[in-house]
């Protein structure tokens, strides 16, 4: 799970995620 996390923040980290809240519900979606 936290190997997952970390991909997202990378993701974030380089632009790829459009907004900050497909970032949240692609996290929510990870987290279930």
């Amino acid at each position: 799970m936290l190997e997952g996390i970390a991909r997202g923040e990378r993701a974030l980290a380089d632009g790829k995620v459009v907004s900050h809240d497909e970032a949240k519900d692609k996290m929510s979606k990870w987290l279930k």
